[in-house]
């Protein structure tokens, strides 16, 4: 009776400790949990404070005061949060003409643990290094950027580039963030590029295609190699590998043009038809999906390959 006594009591001990365990498990799983989606939260939501403009790293770009007259007057108007890409947030002008985009300058500072562990030699030794890795990457966007407004305006849409400070040249711009909040954005301040508003690839073709308008689904398709051609003879290339689910190509009027303009690179030389061919994978994920909706498109498709391939040198 004794040892069923005792081997009952350490049995309602072991109980209830497992009980507790579990208690507190759950407790800590929920805190775990309500501090990481308060920080992704933080990390999506936009500040003043996280595209203010902590360095004169951008070139001062040569615009005449119409340009400036004309930024100003299209800024003169609330914009709307768009989406956040990951290096600029998106806003949408008013009237849905324009896209305002300002650099995720926090993604260019030092963050995490190594933001706050001691200054010893070796935690330096890493800061220093993965600083010098942001600052690589800030100043290749930049220059892409650069390269959009001043080389490639009708490939890109981008017809205004505002990448170092300045006093007294622009006022400020309402702007509604996607939690609703209405800010104002002291534009001399931060860094920003202003693009014509594009309408996406392939909600553009399935619009055409449901209105039986298959001469002008093959007319986009043209324009797509149109795009491609003349970045490729202009020796300006787009490095997006996923180009196509990146939703990276959009349509205006009358032209494609390059949507995400933060990975554009300036080569040497133009590109050769070898190259531009090595270069034609990054759409074929477009390719495989005509084929698979619209096998007339994807004929298309491969008849502007072949004619885009033959007008570049071999």
């Amino acid at each position: 009776m004794l040892f069923n006594s005792i081997a009952s009591s350490k049995w309602r001990f072991k109980s209830w400790f497992l009980l507790l365990f579990v208690v507190v498990a759950c407790f800590a799983s929920v805190k775990v949990y309500g501090l990481i989606t308060k920080h992704i939260r933080h990390a999506n939501s936009f500040s003043i404070d996280k595209i203010r403009t902590r360095d004169d790293q951008g070139k001062s770009l040569k615009v005449t005061q119409e340009q400036i007259a004309n930024a100003n007057e299209i800024l003169n108007q609330p914009f709307f949060f768009l989406g956040k890409g990951r290096q600029c947030y998106a806003f949408e002008s008013c009237d849905g003409q324009y896209v305002l985009k300002f650099f995720q300058q926090e993604r260019f500072q030092i963050k995490g643990y190594l933001g706050y562990l001691p200054d010893f030699a070796i935690v330096e030794y890493f800061r220093t290094k993965k600083m010098k890795q942001k600052e690589q990457r800030l100043k290749k966007m930049l220059k892409s950027f650069e390269l959009a407004v001043e080389r490639i305006p009708d490939e890109t849409g981008v017809f205004f580039a505002h990448l170092s400070p300045t006093q007294n040249l622009h006022h400020s711009v309402s702007i509604l963030d996607s939690r609703g909040t209405m800010l104002l954005i002291p534009l001399d301040e931060v860094q920003f590029v202003l693009q014509k508003k594009a309408i996406l690839l392939k909600p553009t073709l399935v619009k055409l295609m449901h209105q039986d308008k298959v001469e002008g689904a093959k007319e986009r398709i043209a324009q797509i190699f149109d795009l491609l051609v003349d970045c490729a003879r202009k020796g300006i290339q787009d490095t997006d590998g996923a180009l196509i689910r990146n939703d990276n190509l959009g349509f205006l009027d009358d032209r494609a043009i390059y949507i995400d303009t933060g990975k554009l690179v300036q080569l040497e030389k133009p590109v050769t038809a070898t190259e531009f061919i090595h270069d034609l994978r990054r759409v074929r994920p477009l390719h495989n999906w005509l084929k698979k909706n619209y096998p007339v498109l994807a004929e298309h498709f491969q008849e502007c390959q072949e004619k885009a391939i033959e007008q570049l040198p071999v």
